[in-house]
């Protein structure tokens, strides 16, 4: 019996010490890949800003002679990786002047916020988080140490803020996009530029309805955006429009805002799945 016994341990204290070392070389295969999946996708952000870098500066033209018939093909629009900062809701007058002074804004923000992360927000009530999220906003900005990124909430809301942070990677009927693409805090007074939308974003501002149609009028149609253009795909999809007084936080015609600036790039290493994030200033 002793014999067994002491068997037994041996075989116990063979099993536990396999298992770390296999725990241990799992664990330095993720680290590497991880570490390898970020260089990649460092380079690819790389080489993406040094494109759009080289594409802002001026060169000369050339004319290139095509032999090539002359054959009419439609175009289809570029969708962006991400919503541009100029298209984002700026949630700065709530934060400083409150839901009270800006009632249209605080439902627009709810509005969006149940639009895309509804799912993530439960069980928690959705005026709830926004409430809590402008009265942090407000104190971090009265301390000047803001930063949507590191903005610190109660921990029954901190880990809802980090997922609607991260967003997810594919942007399907499941996938949401990251909070920073969908909302901005500036200080400098800015409308939505319905132009450059991305197409997620016009859905949750004028509806699934009417916000693929917008986005066709604008892009398809090259028309820029007026408040005739909205009422009239409204009546399209048959849809009772916004309240006149939502305009005003809209930015329509020609947009006025430079396209350069202040750019974030996105790049995913194929072999690992890691996904980089870089926000730049281009010349």
């Amino acid at each position: 019996m002793n014999f067994i016994a002491f068997v037994f341990s041996l075989l116990l204290i063979f099993s536990f010490g396999t298992l770390v070392v296999l725990e241990k070389q799992s664990s330095n295969q993720r680290l590497r890949s991880s570490y390898l999946g970020h260089i990649g996708a460092n380079r690819k952000l790389l080489s993406q800003q040094v494109s759009d870098t080289y594409r802002s500066l001026r060169g000369k033209t050339t004319v290139s002679i095509d032999k090539t018939p002359n054959i009419e093909k439609e175009s289809e629009p570029k969708i962006p990786d991400i919503n541009p900062e100029c298209a984002r809701l700026n949630l700065w007058p709530l934060i400083q002047e409150g839901k009270q002074n800006h009632p249209y804004l605080y439902q627009k923000a709810l509005h969006m916020l149940d639009f895309f992360y509804k799912e993530q927000i439960q069980p928690v009530k959705t005026d709830v988080f926004l409430n809590a999220f402008l009265k942090k906003a407000k104190l971090a900005i009265q301390k000047q140490t803001f930063s949507l990124e590191k903005l610190s909430l109660d921990p029954s809301f901190q880990i809802i803020y980090y997922k609607m942070l991260k967003g997810t990677k594919i942007l399907d009927e499941n996938g949401y996009p990251s909070f920073l693409d969908v909302f901005k805090v500036d200080e400098t007074p800015s409308r939505i530029c319905i132009h450059h939308a991305h197409p997620l974003q016009l859905n949750a501002l004028f509806g699934n309805k009417v916000g693929p149609l917008l986005y066709q009028e604008i892009h398809q149609n090259q028309s820029y955006p007026t408040i005739d253009l909205v009422e009239k795909v409204y009546a399209q999809a048959h849809v009772i429009p916004l309240d006149p007084e939502q305009y005003q936080w809209f930015e329509f015609g020609k947009s006025t805002h430079a396209n350069k600036g202040k750019t974030t790039f996105i790049a995913k290493d194929l072999d690992t799945n890691v996904t980089l994030r870089k926000t730049v200033y281009l010349p």
